[in-house]
């Protein structure tokens, strides 16, 4: 039996308190880590939330208040945007609409839930027709950001 008592200093070794130290530096460290990544987590998933809810209330309003083009309203620019569909091999048609924009020359193409939507603005269909070569680029260029997932 060793002669020395069982006291409060005798009861761990003299580096137990360094190593106690050193578990509590890289506890912390690992907990801060873990803390900023599920937040950061959150704050990434929160944020394509929002985004999904607000490219569908973007698709909302194109369908209220654009007109919505087919062979049977505007056919000769159904006709000349399903040529440009066919000539760029797309196999899924996109739904075309026309939107009233107060005099912008511009289009856009989105995505929605895996539907494909390109709007052309009104002012620009009018200072060009429904046929020109300005149209077809503009289909075109557009279509080619939904073939190149740039959506």
């Amino acid at each position: 039996m060793d002669d020395t008592t069982l006291t409060l200093e005798t009861l761990a070794l003299p580096k137990e308190k360094k190593y106690f130290t050193v578990a509590v530096v890289i506890s912390i460290i690992v907990w801060v880590l873990i803390l900023v990544s599920c937040v950061g987590i959150v704050y990434v998933l929160l944020g394509a939330l929002i985004a999904w809810i607000a490219n569908g209330l973007l698709i909302a309003r194109i369908k209220s208040e654009s007109v919505q083009i087919d062979d049977k309203q505007y056919p000769e620019l159904s006709a000349t945007f399903l040529e440009m569909c066919r000539r760029l091999g797309v196999s899924k048609i996109p739904d075309l609409y026309i939107l009233q924009a107060g005099g912008v020359l511009n289009a856009f193409a989105t995505r929605h839930s895996g539907r494909n939507f390109v709007v052309i603005y009104s002012s620009f269909l009018e200072a060009t027709g429904p046929a020109s070569l300005q149209i077809k680029f503009l289909i075109g260029h557009e279509i080619g950001h939904i073939q190149r997932n740039h959506l």
